[in-house]
């Protein structure tokens, strides 16, 4: 029996796994490849079979992410794709909010001159803010429900939480520096993305700012 037809008798992809395989590919440390572009167009697959496909090759090739896990046939669904995902881009966040079906407003406190700001959404239910300038990058994701909405998977030195009102926010990264952020108030769930990373205090104010109603 080939390699191929060895890995495809183990791969199935569900309606709920390709969901999270969408999701989880698009925050901006997903890959090795976005440490040196800040903003990667990829290439996306409506069908199932296109996912599946993808997670055939991974699992054939043994890829390696940036910070040296392997990406085996043990590998979770939700770190199997890193080059394909759905997304629909908007001019402003009174248009993703419609299109996401909850408010998502723009962050006013980001600590550098943007030069440039996306709005997406990504299957439907995700709701992104890129923004880019200076050196610096951000992203802010906000959907509906509990769950860690980061697609953030890699392992980081420090990990420690503030407080961001009346919540509990985790933040994590090294020494100092701090790549991602996690909160939820109950009915939504917010992340920071950031490669260029900030300060705690940095993280409390973005974080502040992007729950306000």
């Amino acid at each position: 029996m080939s390699k191929y037809n060895e890995v495809m008798e183990r791969v199935e992809v569900t309606p709920e796994m390709k969901e999270r395989i969408l999701q989880a590919v698009s925050h901006p440390r997903a890959g090795k490849a976005q440490q040196k572009k800040k903003r990667l167009n990829r290439y996306w697959v409506s069908a199932i079979g296109g996912v599946a496909a993808a997670a055939v090759i991974m699992l054939a090739v043994g890829l390696f992410n940036d910070r040296g896990t392997s990406f085996g046939p043990g590998t979770s669904d939700s770190q199997l794709v890193q080059t394909i995902y759905e997304k629909e881009e908007f001019a402003s966040a009174e248009e993703l909010s419609e299109a996401v079906g909850f408010p998502v407003h723009d962050i006013e406190s980001v600590p550098f001159k943007a030069e440039e700001t996306v709005y997406r959404a990504v299957s439907g239910k995700y709701a992104y803010i890129d923004m880019t300038g200076e050196g610096q990058d951000v992203t802010f994701v906000k959907s509906e429900g509990t769950e860690d909405n980061s697609g953030d998977y890699n392992r980081y030195e420090t990990e420690k939480t503030a407080a961001v009102q009346d919540l509990t926010m985790t933040i994590k990264g090294e020494n100092d520096v701090f790549h991602l952020a996690l909160l939820t108030d109950g009915q939504y769930s917010y992340s920071i993305l950031s490669e260029s990373g900030f300060g705690e205090e940095d993280m409390i104010r973005l974080m502040q700012d992007f729950i306000k109603n």
